[in-house]
């Protein structure tokens, strides 16, 4: 009995699993084919890349690449990009530099059908003139810029000839907004490793005595090397 017990729940949770990715395939589908239909783009599996650039106060920059397809978010062919220290903090600079990369592994990843851009229109603009110059038949690019009070039913959807007029509850705008959300997901998580692994090497290192983990209540409690060392014995002496 407990066997046959075992056994039934399994297959329940197995066909569980199955139907909820029926139905996230169905959703994406639907998703990409209004997208498409809103955008004037046919094709069954409609592919889109977002990107997006973080930074810490002008440091730790990277960027980040998502793509998605009627079948969802394909993880396998996520990017991130580090950003040269010169361009660290200089957001346009950073995009151009990210897509101009993106552009030279064409060859060997072949582009998609539409960039999202998270910015305004100076962001869609450096998308613009980075494929321009670049690509004979680029896809098309948008940008997607935040709403009044970052309400998001106000965002807009921007392309080479001004706003796309898309129905703010409709499954592809709602999809532009998920790709928007999931590479400002990814950028901020690559951008904080990237801080704290260099905050692990830092000059606490060199003082003798102190180990890893008194470094590590000083850098919570103060939050930076330099609040360290403006702090005064009184401060220090309470962490």
């Amino acid at each position: 009995p407990t066997i046959r017990k075992v056994a039934k729940l399994g297959k329940l949770n197995a066909n569980q699993v199955i139907e909820n990715r029926v139905n996230q395939a169905d959703k994406y589908a639907f998703s990409t084919k209004d997208l498409g239909l809103h955008l004037g783009i046919t094709g069954k599996n409609l592919t889109v890349e977002g990107y997006d650039v973080s930074h810490h106060a002008g440091k730790h920059a990277v960027a980040s690449a998502v793509r998605f397809s009627s079948r969802g978010p394909e993880k396998s062919m996520y990017r991130l990009f580090n950003i040269p220290k010169e361009l660290s903090g200089n957001d346009i600079g950073s995009m151009k530099h990210v897509l101009d990369r993106r552009i030279n592994n064409a060859s060997i990843n072949p582009l998609p059908d539409i960039i999202l851009i998270d910015g305004g229109k100076l962001q869609l603009d450096a998308a613009l003139n980075t494929f321009a110059a670049l690509v004979k038949k680029p896809p098309m690019i948008l940008s997607i810029v935040k709403g009044s009070k970052r309400v998001r039913s106000t965002e807009t959807i921007l392309s080479k000839d001004g706003i796309i007029e898309m129905p703010k509850d409709g499954s592809g705008f709602l999809l532009l907004q998920q790709i928007r959300d999931e590479s400002h997901r990814f950028a901020i998580t690559s951008n904080r490793k990237k801080k704290n692994k260099s905050l692990r090497k830092s000059s606490l290192d060199t003082i003798n005595g102190l180990g890893p983990k008194k470094k590590k209540n000083l850098l919570n409690y103060f939050k930076s090397i330099q609040s360290i060392k403006a702090a005064s014995v009184i401060d220090l002496c309470k962490v």
